[in-house]
């Protein structure tokens, strides 16, 4: 049975109610019924004000636990202000309301004078903003690339949670420290500058790559992108970065570019090694074919000395009064002889040092003298150095040892030809040779230009290249520095631009498996 209708209330009242700039209701506190509502309240709960009179206001609650915890709160403190609790209207949807509540007395009985302010657009927008900020955690917290914030002079605000598990330090370690002691010295200039030219800038900026340190010690290779956050002045407040560790791709990039070097090593190699086999094949066919002939002239000089020789004999027995003319030309004869004789004697000289040089015989390891070995270099080299290099000896005791002997005159010749033909004009080339530490040691020290120290580091990359100086003699250095290595030994180079330069070969006396 409905309640009266509050016709008995006065006038004046109503009047004040229905004034009320805001949604007001009116009901009794034992049971709820709806005493007056004023149109604002009516207009919020989608019925008219003379349709809620009556009516029972537990049913207007989207959860009737709202009603109890606020009357709970009524009886500890007589009043509640600013209340929030959710509402359903009589189309069935739900609206947010924040009340204020207070206790009043009504012809001796208790009633609630209630005050209402709508705020669901409000809430809506907050579960809009809550559901986004939890959309961005997760995928914050999922995602695979560290995220992370700066200040423009590059401390830590935020560091995204997957942080342990990319770089081993925890978020709590990062958060208000520099940038800086984590980034790899020889990396750091580049980073400060990414980081100004976006803080500068205020644009977005990508592709710079650095190496950070893991906790562990290691480090890693990332790449990131950046953007800032502005204030409302338009100032850049923070500096927000996107790194993805690239470590992975890095090494196997590093990998083929090491294998392409390799191969570029192994085909130069091969293509020295073909032309070292062409020349030792032609050096081996020009020693055969001169053997005969210089043999031939060699033979015909013996037997034109014995024949002079006897010529004079005869002469002096018979008595025979040699005229100054004959003995002129006896003396011419016997000059030519010699001429010749010291002609033969040095082509089978060079003869010998070609066959040395070559060595078709001793591809493997056996034991060897390395002044020999020099020495048939210098003479494979004397058309290059005659007349225009003087060419310094100053060896040491170095007893003969096991080596491959072949291959280290190859490196004698690469870097005698580097010396010659860094060398303009006149010079010299001082051959020194040692003992150091159980290593037999050959220096080639040149009188040439000298080599930028920027060029020294690279000198023996398969992959580097200049016309400068001597770094122009291509691949001889690098197939050299592998000779010498696959002796277990070390190809040196120390210069400076104007003083020349020394080239060391440092071998070791006792090769692992020699007999």
């Amino acid at each position: 049975m409905q309640e009266p209708k509050t016709t008995d209330y006065s006038e004046e009242i109503r009047a004040i109610i229905a004034a009320a700039p805001f949604p007001l209701i009116i009901s009794r506190m034992s049971d709820g019924t709806v005493l007056y509502a004023n149109d604002r309240l009516a207009s919020l709960l989608e019925v008219t004000a003379q349709e809620l009179i009556g009516r029972r206001t537990p049913n207007m609650y989207a959860d009737p636990k709202d009603r109890e915890a606020l009357l709970v709160a009524l009886k500890k403190k007589g009043s509640v202000t600013d209340h929030e609790l959710r509402l359903r209207d009589f189309g069935g949807r739900e609206r947010w309301a924040l009340i204020s509540v207070a206790v009043a007395k009504l012809k001796g009985e208790s009633v609630l004078v209630s005050g209402l302010n709508e705020i669901t657009d409000r809430k809506r927008a907050e579960q809009a903003l809550s559901d986004s900020e939890r959309k961005f955690r997760s995928l914050v917290e999922n995602a695979n690339d560290l995220i992370y914030m700066l200040t423009p002079d590059g401390i830590f605000t935020y560091a995204s949670p997957n942080w342990p598990e990319v770089l081993g330090q925890e978020v709590s370690e990062i958060v208000g420290r520099s940038f800086a002691p984590l980034v790899h010295p020889d990396d750091l200039p580049r980073c400060l500058e990414f980081l100004n030219s976006v803080v500068e800038s205020g644009e977005k900026r990508s592709g710079i790559e650095y190496r950070v340190q893991h906790k562990d010690g290691s480090w890693r290779w990332h790449t990131s992108n950046a953007s800032c956050l502005k204030d409302a002045d338009g100032e850049v407040e923070s500096f927000i970065g996107i790194a993805r560790d690239v470590t992975d791709k890095k090494q196997a990039q590093q990998a083929l570019e090491q294998a392409l070097r390799d191969l570029g090593a192994a085909q130069a190699q091969l293509v020295q090694a073909e032309k070292t086999a062409a020349l030792s094949s032609l050096v081996a066919g020009i020693a055969h074919e001169l053997n005969s002939p210089v043999g031939a002239i060699h033979s015909v000089q013996s037997t034109l000395a014995k024949a002079v020789s006897r010529l004079e004999e005869e002469l002096t027995a018979s008595n025979v009064q040699l005229t100054q003319s004959v003995r002129a030309t006896l003396d011419v004869i016997l000059d030519a002889d010699r001429v010749v004789a010291t002609g033969t004697d040095r082509v089978t000289e060079i003869v010998q040092r070609l066959r040395s040089f070559v060595r078709l015989d001793e591809a493997e390891l056996k034991r060897a003298d390395l002044h020999e070995g020099i020495e048939s270099t210098l003479a494979l080299l004397q058309n290059e150095l005659v007349g225009r290099i003087e060419v310094v000896r100053s060896y040491g005791n170095v007893p003969p040892f096991v080596c491959y002997p072949a291959k280290l005159n190859q490196v004698f010749l690469n870097v005698l030809t580097n010396a010659a033909q860094a060398i303009e004009g006149k010079g010299t080339v001082t051959i020194s040779t040692f003992i150091e530490d159980d290593m037999a040691c050959v220096s080639f020290r040149d009188t040439g230009p000298g080599i930028d120290e920027q060029h020294l580091k690279s000198l023996f990359n398969p992959s580097f290249a200049t016309r400068a100086g001597r770094v122009g003699a291509g691949l001889g250095l690098p197939i050299s520095s592998q000779i010498v290595q696959q002796h277990g030994g070390v190809l040196t180079a120390q210069s400076r631009l104007g003083e020349g330069s020394v080239f060391t070969v440092k071998v070791p006396m006792k090769l692992e498996g020699a007999r």
